[in-house]
């Protein structure tokens, strides 16, 4: 048997790294991979937010008909943490916009 030749041996090498990366890569986004980044001081705590969308942007009206006018919004909450949150939502009256 003929021993490797460097030029070999190296795209071996290189190739072992390759795939060693790609496997840590992987377990870094699994819930396990976070918590062992996280308790290294890697990446920090989630971000903790709530936000609100429309469920149907594009159906929004651009006016009202009336002055006084009853308009059905649906939208959904979606809060990216794990505690509980109490909010006070008001929603008023803009002006119109200056073109």
């Amino acid at each position: 048997m003929s021993a490797a030749s460097p030029r070999t041996a190296r795209g071996r090498g290189l190739a072992v790294l390759i795939l060693v990366l790609l496997v840590a890569a992987g377990v870094c986004q699994t819930s396990v991979g976070e918590a062992v980044l996280r308790k290294v001081g890697i990446i920090g705590a989630p971000p903790i937010y709530t936000s609100l969308s429309f469920v149907r942007p594009h159906s929004l009206p651009e006016q009202l008909r009336a002055k006084r006018s009853n308009v059905i919004i649906s939208f959904q909450i979606h809060n990216a943490g794990s505690e509980r949150r109490i909010y006070e939502w008001r929603m008023l009256k803009a002006s119109a916009l200056v073109r």
